[in-house]
């Protein structure tokens, strides 16, 4: 089927097809059925028809899209949201097209094969052939991208306010880790016990150092002892600062030990239980969140 003119409407280009004729692609070859009446008709591919007819009918008085496996319309020269018409209606908006075009002198035997295909087809068979036009309609039809309005950007942070906002987070976690620590170290010395803070920190710099490796590189087995001892999610080494803030706090006040080195006094039996017990409570309160 071909044309040697580029006719104006879409009923001019359905007429303007002829019978016979290879087409390039099988699915723009025509479909020859024998009608039970005994004729046989030539009618228009799906995807020639829906080229040449469909899509610009459905398309007279609206914008069509395709979305998905749906077509949408809205009116034209709208910024509307457009909305979804039922294969359905299309099938129906086309059949009542179809069947009110006139009788042609000059048509061509698709034109006029259709016509009769439409009055005297199979009802069913009929049906299928319109839906499976409009589908093909959907298939031809421009994808519909909805407008993205554009957002001004933040500017970028600079170092020193990237740095400000974590810097609560990370004094968060070396202090979880501090507490950690200690609890533990606390729970193996015998109240009485005496230790410089110095060398505390240091024991603490180790342990902590080593939750910080478990974590990164066992991350299984870390998430194991996590659940059986209390350790930090994400453990952080304090500085020395923020260390002793935390011990002065659980352990109690350095004091003055030999040459002036500050030590810290293991406390009393009473009291570390007491300490243990919010050490768990607080443990109970964090896996119940």
């Amino acid at each position: 089927m071909s044309s040697d003119s580029e006719p104006s409407s879409p009923a001019d280009r359905l007429a303007a097809l002829r019978d016979g004729g290879r087409a390039a692609k099988a699915a723009d070859r025509p479909r020859r059925l024998k009608l039970d009446a005994g004729i046989t008709v030539e009618l228009p591919s799906p995807r020639v028809l829906a080229r040449v007819y469909a899509l610009p009918i459905l398309s007279a008085d609206a914008e069509v899209y395709a979305r998905d496996l749906v077509i949408v319309r809205r009116q034209a020269g709208t910024a509307a949201e457009p909305q979804v018409t039922p294969s359905a209606i299309l099938v129906d908006e086309l059949r009542a097209s179809l069947e009110a075009l006139p009788d042609r002198d000059d048509a061509g035997r698709p034109y006029r094969d259709l016509r009769i295909y439409l009055r005297d087809g199979d009802p069913v068979a009929v049906a299928t052939y319109l839906y499976d036009t409009v589908k093909a309609a959907r298939i031809a039809a421009p994808k519909w991208r909805p407008r993205v309005e554009r957002q001004e950007r933040e500017a970028p942070k600079t170092p020193t306010e990237r740095q400000q906002e974590s810097r609560p987070r990370l004094r968060a976690r070396e202090i979880a880790s501090a507490e950690c620590f200690l609890q533990l170290w606390q729970e193996d010395a015998d109240p009485g016990d005496r230790i410089e803070a110095p060398e505390l920190y240091e024991e603490a710099a180790e342990e902590i150092g080593q939750w910080v490796k478990d974590a990164k590189q066992k991350p299984v087995p870390y998430a194991k002892d996590v659940e059986r001892y209390g350790l930090p999610d994400k453990p952080r080494c304090p500085g020395p600062r923020t260390f002793y803030e935390v011990a002065d706090k659980k352990l109690g006040p350095r004091v003055r030990g030999a040459q002036g080195v500050r030590v810290y006094v293991v406390s009393s039996i009473a009291a570390d239980l007491i300490a243990r017990t919010e050490h768990m409570n607080d443990q109970e309160e964090k896996r119940a969140a």
